[in-house]
């Protein structure tokens, strides 16, 4: 099995929707949240032999565009990607609330298939399982919807990892005006590069993996972002 861990940039498309006039602040719908960059990455979650790592880092992809018809082909490329996995399970922050849905309606918008979104078999709409489907992680520590939900960046320095760092969703906007694509594509990816590191000491604190596995992939992700960036750009994850 594919255990793809995901995550979008959005900007507001304002020609289907407008803010009421007693809420100029609120948050729009799903609809109205074009996508101008995606990031993934997979792990391998197949099963394997006894005293084997379980999971190991297989596939990454991280990338961005200004217009509709870069839209288009983020969310082409990434719907095409996920019908090819025998067997998927997405990984996500937040991503029952906001991103599948923002995904879902996006596709609609430019009459994309999206069939793979609904297939029954596993259900990447249900929510209560940690086995197949979409685990939400914000959704699942917070016990679905019994606790506080928590910020990613927040559960990323809880355990040792750096968080948003100087960016946040706010500034997408600004950066892609700019043209600075590689910029908010590399911001998406940070966010997935924590988001796996998350699930994967989520595994681990459930003992289903031991503390090798997690640090070799750490190292893993560690080694993916940090090809290409100065010094000043490097991260570290931390170690169990």
């Amino acid at each position: 099995m594919i255990i793809r861990v995901f995550d979008i940039e959005t900007v507001p498309d304002f020609s289907i929707w407008a803010p009421p006039a007693d809420k100029p602040d609120a948050f729009p719908p799903p609809l109205v949240h074009q996508v101008v960059a995606i990031s993934y990455i997979d792990l391998d979650g197949t099963a394997k032999e006894k005293g084997a790592s379980k999971f190991e880092v297989v596939d990454s992809y991280s990338g961005a565009g200004a217009d509709m018809v870069g839209e288009r082909h983020l969310l082409e490329a990434f719907g095409s990607s996920c019908l090819e996995p025998e067997a998927l399970m997405l990984v996500s922050w937040n991503g029952r609330r906001f991103d599948g849905p923002v995904l879902a309606t996006r596709a609609m918008k430019h009459a994309i298939p999206w069939g793979w979104w609904h297939r029954h078999d596993p259900s990447f709409r249900y929510r209560y399982s940690e086995a197949f489907g979409h685990v939400d992680l914000m959704d699942v520590l917070a016990d679905f919807g019994s606790a506080m939900p928590m910020k990613m960046g927040d559960v990323a320095r809880l355990c040792g990892m750096p968080g948003k760092g100087g960016m946040d969703g706010s500034m997408v906007k600004d950066e892609i005006e700019k043209g600075n694509f590689e910029k908010v594509s590399k911001y998406c990816l940070l966010d997935v590069v924590q988001t796996t590191g998350i699930y994967v000491r989520h595994q681990y604190q459930k003992g289903l993996i031991d503390k090798n596995n997690v640090n070799l992939i750490f190292n893993q992700l560690e080694d993916l972002f940090n090809d290409g960036c100065n010094k000043e750009e490097k991260i570290s994850l931390g170690r169990i």
